[in-house]
Order: C-alpha cells, then structure tokens, then sequence
C-alpha cells in the first residue's frame, strides 16, 4: 500500500484548511497510518454526496462545525447485481460536537449540507481509501453502482 505524506496540524483544523471548494466538497488529509486515517471535509452550502459505501471500511464522522444531514440506507438485494435498490433506513441533522458511526455492511448513505453556512467534519477510517462505489439513480427507484477514485482537495 503507498502511503500519502500529511503534514500534519498542532491543533483542529484552521482557516486554511476548511476552505471551501467550488467544485465540490473538499476532502483534505489531516493524518495517515498503518491503521487509521483522518480527513477533513468541508462543505459549502448544497454540497453532498451520492449515495456511496466505504469500501468495506469503518467510519467515525464528527462535525466540527456546522450542521450536516446524514441519511443511511440499507441495500436491498445483492451487493452484486448491477442494479440495486436501497430502503432509507434513518435521516438525522447532526450539528457541532455530534458523531456517528458506519460499520460495513451496513454504511451506505449520503451526507449533504443542507444549511446556508458552510459545514466542517472530520472522518477517522480504518485504513487508506484510494476509491469508493457510488450509486447513481436509474429511475428513481434502482441504482447502477460507479467506482469513484478518491483524492484529496488542494
């Protein structure tokens, strides 16, 4: 496994590194090792994600500032078939100091910022990840799965 160099910060992230990007979320690594990894991520107002999975890895997201919405799903059917369907399982606006957890099989869901002001969260995963499946809509009802390189925000 390559490793990513972070420099790594003497305090929470400041105003450097939660600055928005327009292009999308911003996603910057604040720590790397053999066992964890932390990142930093920053979200203007309408900013979000697909539906996506952690490819098979546990997370820890805790909001450093702001409100973010988080809605988890559960997959129905077989994570193998090309097209899919999720059942939302729970929604919840999680603020400043709030956490939660994703253990696979059961991390699907979609993080959003929903609010006019922008929103900072930090992730601890269990390990290194260089790609993810996201699920794009079909019809509204079923889901065709991409994979999604991963990288980090300038």
């Amino acid at each position: 496994m390559t490793k990513r160099a972070a420099k790594p910060w003497s305090s929470i992230p400041g105003e450097t590194s939660t600055t928005i990007s327009r292009s999308g979320y911003a996603s910057r690594l604040l720590r790397c090792t053999d066992r964890y990894v932390v990142v930093v991520m920053v979200w203007d107002a309408d900013q979000g994600t697909p539906i996506h999975g952690h490819d098979g890895k546990w997370c820890v997201e805790c909001v450093y500032q702001g409100t973010i919405q988080v809605i988890s799903y559960d997959l129905v059917g077989s994570p193998d078939d090309e097209l899919v369907s999720f059942r939302k399982e729970q929604e919840v606006a999680a603020g400043r100091g709030e956490a939660g957890s994703l253990i696979p099989p059961f991390d699907y869901h979609v993080i959003e910022n929903t609010h006019p002001e922008r929103a900072v969260t930090i992730h601890v995963y269990g390990g290194e990840m260089y790609g993810c499946d996201v699920f794009q809509s079909v019809d509204g009802e079923r889901y065709r799965r991409e994979r999604k390189p991963l990288t980090y925000t300038k």
